[in-house]
């Protein structure tokens, strides 16, 4: 797969976490209408950030070397004392991306932050940074 644009990584990345995911909880995506679970089921948002580029060799042909990390909230319900619910959401996360290459797409750089109790929802994020390279 040739990774010529923002829309195309996008693609790329949300593709392969539909995929490995495979329904194990609702899923709130950036710019689509999501409401959360009213019943306490435990749910996930997914996000991709883009946070730097640079050049990486001169030339006729030039690689740029865009860098950017995956951010996937885990919220599970808060206060029945099962975090391990949110871990093993959380493990799931980390093994999707963590040392793993998609498209071209490398990831490095994996973690488990925790957020905390929300209202009616505890929440951990898992945040794994992703590098890739446009030839030009």
């Amino acid at each position: 797969m040739s990774l010529a644009s923002i829309k195309d990584i996008k693609d790329a990345l949300q593709a392969q976490f539909i995929t490995d995911w495979a329904g194990r909880t609702a899923v709130a995506y950036d710019n689509d209408e999501f409401l959360p679970p009213e019943d306490n089921t435990p749910w996930v948002r997914f996000n991709i950030q883009f946070i730097s580029g640079r050049q990486v060799s001169l030339g006729s042909v030039a690689a740029f070397r865009h860098e950017g990390f995956v951010n996937v909230q885990v919220f599970t319900p808060a206060g029945n004392a099962k975090t391990s619910d949110n871990d093993t959401y959380c493990m799931a996360v980390l093994d999707m991306f963590e040392g793993k290459s998609i498209s071209g797409i490398k990831f490095r750089n994996s973690g488990v932050r925790l957020v905390g109790n929300d209202g009616k929802w505890f929440q951990q994020n898992v945040h794994t940074e992703f590098m890739y390279d446009i030839i030009k």
